[in-house]
């Protein structure tokens, strides 16, 4: 075999020092390579409970035709929700329609309101229950780079109906924690972004 015309008849400490920067140099490209940034991997759903209810302080959900998640007597009208006092044990649920306004106690195992007020004209009556399951928070967190704290917009589903969109703030960690308005909301999967890099 013929020897490589860059190290034929060269002194062995040549090649050797060939040899190390040409090894130096490969790393030093390596390095200043760009890397895609990592992301999540899906949106973070997760049941409103104890925990997750104190992201949602003062956040008001608008339900279009959602009525029958209080009463029949409300189906196909429009009601929001309103929750407060979310970091005590039973969080405030306040709801409007249409005809009048309640106010309740929730409960979890599920989402279960307890009538404490009324105002206007309401199908249920104060000491009156529902249970609402699934109860579930959604939060938009597909592509939202690791480490990063950004806008975003989040829904509850209650049932069978879906809440139109709020904003809130979001951070998703390394471990994949999704942290919403300050509060641990459950995790996703990180992947490594596709199409896209980053400063590495």
């Amino acid at each position: 075999m013929r020897a490589h015309p860059t190290f034929a008849l060269r002194p062995a400490w040549w090649v050797r020092s060939a040899l190390v920067c040409t090894l130096a140099l490969s790393l030093a490209q390596c390095k200043d390579e760009p890397t895609a940034p990592e992301v999540a991997a899906e949106d973070l759903v997760a049941p409103v409970n104890q925990q997750t209810v104190a992201a949602l302080e003062g956040k008001t959900f608008t339900f279009p035709n959602g009525g029958s998640v209080i009463s029949p007597a409300l189906a196909g009208q429009t009601i929001s929700m309103t929750l407060t006092n979310t970091t005590s044990a039973t969080p405030t649920a306040a709801f409007t329609f249409p005809s009048g306004s309640i106010t309740t106690s929730l409960t979890f195992g599920s989402c279960i309101f307890n009538v404490t007020s009324v105002s206007g004209n309401s199908p249920l009556s104060v000491g009156q229950t529902f249970t609402v399951n699934p109860c579930n928070l959604r939060v938009n967190t597909a592509g939202k780079q690791v480490g990063t704290q950004t806008s975003t917009t989040a829904t509850i589903t209650l049932g069978t109906v879906n809440s139109q969109p709020v904003t809130v703030t979001v951070e998703v960690r390394e471990d994949g924690t999704v942290v919403v308005e300050g509060t641990e909301a459950g995790k996703v999967t990180v992947t490594v972004a596709t199409g896209t890099t980053g400063s590495g």
